[in-house]
C-alpha cells in the first residue's frame, strides 16, 4: 500500500521496510477530523485509503473546502519542515486509513532518498503555481466562470490525461468555489450542452479547453 502513495514509490524494498517499523496507523471515520488547524503535531501524513478534504474557515466562520485528497496523496508537509502549526483543518469525507510518519523520521525521509526530495520540490512548485489560479479564481465576481475555472485546476493535477475521475460532488465544487450547488450543476449543464464537457456520474471529460478558456474570459 505504501508503494501507492506518490511520494514513495521509488523507494526500494530495503528503504520501505525500514520505514514500515517506525508508522503508525488509524482509521477515520466519515466526518471525523484528521487534522484541526492550529495543531502543533508535525507528523508527516499518508492517505492509504478513501477520501478527505482540506478545510479552512472565512472571517465569518463558513467552512471552505481547499481540495480534496484521494488515496496515494500525503499531507503536512508544511509543518514538518517549518516546525509551525497546522494551516488548514482535514477532514474525512469517507471512511479513510491514513498513516503517520513523525516529524524526525519524516524530515530524515527527506534528506537521505533523492527521488523523495524531488518528488517534493515538484510538489512546492506545483503548490505556487496553483496558489496563483486560486488567487485569480477568488477574485472572480462569476460564478459561473469559478467553476469554469476550478474545473481547469482540476484537470491540471491530473497526468497526460483529459478527464477529471473522482470529481468531487457538486456541494463540495460548491465548497471550493464559494457559490451554491445550483450553480455548480447548471454550470457543468452550460458545458454539456456547448460541446465543451463530457461528463459521465464521476468523471468528466474535456473536449474543448479553448472554448472553456474563452467562455471563462467572457464571463
Amino acid at each position: 500500500m505504501l508503494r501507492t502513495v506518490h511520494l514513495l514509490s521509488d523507494l526500494s524494498d530495503s528503504d520501505l521496510s525500514a520505514l514500515m517499523r517506525v508508522l503508525r496507523g488509524r482509521i477515520f471515520k466519515k466526518n471525523e477530523f484528521v487534522l484541526h488547524k492550529g495543531d502543533t503535531r508535525s507528523d508527516l501524513l499518508f492517505l492509504i485509503s478513501g477520501k478527505l478534504q482540506v478545510i479552512d474557515y472565512t472571517g465569518q466562520g463558513r467552512e471552505v473546502v481547499l481540495h480534496t485528497l484521494h488515496a496515494g496523496d500525503y499531507f503536512g508537509e508544511l509543518s514538518v519542515i517549518d516546525g509551525k502549526s497546522r494551516s488548514a483543518s482535514v477532514s474525512a469525507s469517507q471512511q479513510s486509513a491514513v498513516i503517520f510518519l513523525a516529524k524526525e523520521q519524516a524530515l530524515k525521509l527527506f534528506y537521505s532518498n533523492p527521488s523523495v526530495a524531488k518528488r517534493l520540490l515538484e510538489r512546492f512548485a506545483y503548490t505556487i503555481r496553483q496558489a496563483s489560479v486560486r488567487q485569480m479564481l477568488l477574485n472572480t465576481s462569476s460564478a459561473h466562470a469559478r467553476v469554469y475555472l476550478m474545473l481547469l485546476q482540476l484537470l491540471d493535477r491530473q497526468k497526460d490525461t483529459q478527464e477529471i475521475s473522482n470529481l468531487p460532488t457538486q456541494q463540495e465544487l460548491a465548497n471550493m468555489v464559494n457559490t451554491s450547488r445550483e450553480t455548480v450543476s447548471r454550470s457543468l449543464q452550460i458545458l454539456v450542452q456547448k460541446g465543451i464537457i463530457g461528463k459521465d456520474k464521476r468523471r468528466i471529460t474535456m473536449i474543448d479547453r479553448a472554448a472553456l478558456e474563452s467562455l471563462i474570459m467572457k464571463s
